[in-house]
């Protein structure tokens, strides 16, 4: 995403042709936009739900940034973000098309245009981190 904010024209359309790849969808930047994002993003990640501690690294990593930078921009970041309701309907997921799954847990206000980071994971550690936020969010 930086050579796409930062590079020369060649650099940012060959990111952009690489992103479109891995993402399996079309990727719409526009210099033209204000630099600020519509939402502002704060990370509230809990320790257990890190990105270090998931051992999210590499293609997963660059996938999580990328749903990221969506949410930041006011948009839906994955292929099936949905609440996650019950007790902590609150809190939605958005899962990446990018094999191994990676997930974004987050709560947006749109009120305040603020998205609360609370954590990550894998499709193999999912049902661990779902565990984990019904723990620290069933009270609030």
């Amino acid at each position: 995403f930086d050579i796409v904010k930062n590079g020369n024209q060649t650099e940012k359309d060959i990111a952009l042709k690489f992103l479109e790849i891995l993402y399996e969808r079309d990727i719409i930047f526009d210099d033209k936009k204000e630099k600020s994002s519509p939402y502002k993003l704060i990370h509230r990640v809990d320790k257990n739900l890190s990105m270090e501690n998931q051992n999210i690294q590499g293609r997963l990593r660059s996938a999580i940034e990328q749903m990221e930078y969506i949410l930041g921009e006011g948009g839906d970041p994955g292929t099936r973000s949905h609440s996650m309701g019950g007790v902590i309907r609150q809190i939605s997921e958005a899962r990446s098309a990018v094999s191994g799954g990676p997930r974004v847990y987050y709560r947006k206000d749109d009120k305040q245009r603020t998205i609360e980071v609370l954590g990550y994971s894998i499709k193999s550690t999912a049902n661990r981190a779902e565990n984990r936020l019904r723990t620290l969010y069933s009270n609030s």
